[in-house]
């Protein structure tokens, strides 16, 4: 007896939300900090307008970077696949950072834009290089990553969007520590915040332990008691984090 052939279905690719340039929208993202537990993201909404350099303030006010290092959009110029990599795709790609020049003809490759343009609103740029997954890079040296899903464009006045915008509508965990030496180095100063607070030795843990124990003396009180519970979210805190965009936001 022959053995039935077994049917498989493919699924079809996650397609881009639709961004219509010509008419406000609010979009949704979700994101979420690579490489690093435990897991910690946020959920936000954000008006289509909104430039892609107040879109960067956001990300960085809500996962506590303090912007003093360069940082980067980075996102595949395609809406056949999505990108394997989580945090720096390889061409063609677009890449929206400081100190570059616009390209918008360039062939294929990786694109520049200067992400202070006023131009580059989300809706510019998500309608000409539309895609589901993007990456935010910040501080290159130690390389944290953010991992953007764009998971929808909804009309304002929506019941699914806030009545100010911007505004975080969920989340986990506490963000980042800048300087510490990304992923792996918070993940250490988590562990020494730990111990201290349990009044345990700080044992001798190689050639960088002065370095580390130099971060947990510079923490602020609050950084520090924060990374008791890395896990911990606070959903007020993050839209008060963000309220300033807001009151700028009805200005304009």
């Amino acid at each position: 007896m022959e053995k039935d052939k077994q049917t498989t279905t493919k699924r079809a690719k996650p397609q881009p939300p639709k961004v219509d340039p010509g008419t406000e929208q609010v979009l949704q993202f979700k994101l979420t900090l690579d490489d690093f537990k435990p897991r910690t993201w946020r959920r936000v909404q954000i008006g289509s307008t909104a430039t892609m350099l107040q879109f960067a303030t956001v990300v960085m006010e809500l996962f506590h970077m303090m912007g003093g290092h360069l940082y980067a959009f980075t996102f595949p110029e395609t809406t056949k696949t999505l990108p394997k990599r989580r945090q720096i795709f390889e061409p063609p790609c677009v890449r929206i950072a400081f100190f570059t020049e616009d390209d918008w003809d360039a062939p294929d490759g990786e694109r520049s834009f200067d992400v202070a343009d006023p131009s580059l609103t989300l809706a510019a740029v998500l309608d000409r290089f539309p895609c589901k997954k993007l990456a935010f890079e910040y501080d290159y040296g130690d390389g944290w990553g953010i991992t953007i899903l764009f998971e929808k464009a909804l009309p304002v006045g929506a019941k699914a969007a806030a009545k100010d915008l911007p505004c975080v509508l969920k989340g986990e965990g506490y963000g980042i520590v800048d300087d510490c030496g990304g992923p792996w180095g918070l993940t250490q100063l988590v562990k020494l915040v730990r111990r201290r607070a349990a009044g345990l030795p700080i044992k001798d843990t190689g050639d960088d332990e002065p370095l580390r124990l130099q971060w947990l003396d510079d923490l602020h009180p609050e950084a520090a008691e924060a990374l008791l519970t890395p896990e911990a979210f606070d959903l007020d805190a993050a839209n008060a984090a963000i309220r300033p965009m807001i009151e700028h936001h009805r200005k304009d």
